[in-house]
């Protein structure tokens, strides 16, 4: 059975986001993984010393085991994990990268706008001082024109 890992050193994110779920500091996690593959490493070599049964049963259920933690271990670099002839999982990693890729094109965007939506608030304020410059001006001809009214 083929096994294939890839690898990726994640980007930092831009700012912290709050989520409803309890997220583990990344240093716990990756203890708890070196904590899975020191215990059953160490079950591993008492089974077989003390000669017990089953010695097959329990391999099995340590290496998964083990497999967990290294996953746990190394859980920010795995991105993609494939098994032949069962499939393949794809960390949330890659695609996190690649809308973070896709926000900071909008947010470019966005910045480079602002100086346009600057530039109209500007033109609109020098058009709404002029046409209050010029209805003064407009009343003051009409008082000049008719002074006593139309």
């Amino acid at each position: 059975m083929g096994l294939k890992l890839t690898a990726q050193v994640p980007t930092p994110p831009a700012h912290h986001c709050p989520t409803l779920t309890l997220m583990l500091p990344s240093e716990t996690v990756k203890a708890i993984g070196a904590v899975i593959i020191l215990f059953f490493l160490f079950l591993d070599v008492w089974w077989l010393f003390r000669r017990k049964k089953r010695f097959g049963t329990l391999l099995s259920l340590s290496a998964l085991a083990m497999f967990m933690g290294f996953a746990l271990v190394l859980q920010d670099r795995i991105t993609e994990f494939t098994l032949n002839k069962v499939g393949t999982i794809r960390a949330a990693a890659a695609e996190a990268s690649s809308n973070a890729t896709e926000i900071a094109s909008v947010k470019r965007r966005v910045e480079a706008q602002s100086a346009t939506i600057d530039l109209v608030a500007k033109t609109a304020l020098d058009a709404k001082s002029l046409y209050d410059s010029l209805a003064l001006k407009n009343k003051a001809a009409a008082e000049k024109l008719f002074p006593y009214g139309v």
